[in-house]
């Protein structure tokens, strides 16, 4: 499934990495499409295997190694 909502729904879910493909996709479709020229621009400099990790944590246990993860670095 290839469209704007198929992309949104994943991007609110937390599966940036499969939106943005779906995007990329719909914009070679589409090269004048401003609306997924800007979405893909805010992901631009974005690591996105990051952000879906941080979106999906789930419990205590994560956020606690975070936390041990950025005090290594402090």
């Amino acid at each position: 499934m290839s469209t704007k909502t198929y992309a949104k729904l994943l991007e609110s879910q937390g599966y940036f990495l499969e939106a943005v493909d779906v995007y990329k996709k719909l914009l070679k479709k589409n090269p004048n499409d401003m609306e997924i020229e800007k979405i893909l621009k805010k992901y631009k400099d974005v690591n996105l295997k990051v952000l879906e990790y941080f979106t999906r944590m789930e419990d205590e246990k994560d956020y606690e190694k975070l936390e041990r993860w950025l005090c290594k670095w402090n």
